[in-house]
């Protein structure tokens, strides 16, 4: 992976809130997260950035159901496909970079309540070693 990798997102991933739910009986309906997202990544560990580091990246996503798909855009000509699902207000993915080489990152996120951010964690391995990283996307 280059110096602007990641897996995300995306988070996704993801990105959006599906409203709100009762305390006894819990929305199980998926949040909608179709459309662009900026993320904001922060490495946490790996081999392949310096702990710390801090990229930006961005999602466009598409959703049925609960089934997302998209691409993403890290910049220095990083970027990929993405594949995640959504239960709730929990995204779990699976980002696969193709450029500049490639790799593969799964991740968590949460969505918020009022639909303006979306928060996780992912991990993952391409040619430039492993890496592990925090994520914040916002749509835009």
């Amino acid at each position: 992976m280059t110096k602007y990798s990641f897996a995300f997102l995306a988070a996704l991933a993801l990105m959006a809130c599906s409203g709100s739910s009762s305390p006894s009986a819990p929305n199980t309906s998926p949040a909608q997260i179709a459309g662009s997202w900026d993320v904001a990544v922060t490495v946490t560990g790996g081999t392949e950035l310096a702990r710390g580091t801090q990229y930006g990246a961005q999602f466009f996503l598409t959703q049925s159901g609960s089934q997302v798909t998209g691409g993403f855009n890290a910049g220095a000509g990083t970027g990929g496909s993405v594949l995640a699902t959504v239960s709730g207000s929990q995204v779990s993915f699976t980002l696969t970079q193709q450029q500049p080489c490639a790799g593969t990152f799964t991740g968590t996120g949460t969505v918020a309540r009022n639909d303006s951010t979306i928060t996780g964690s992912y991990s993952g391995t391409d040619c430039n070693g492993t890496l592990n990283a925090n994520w914040v996307a916002t749509p835009f």
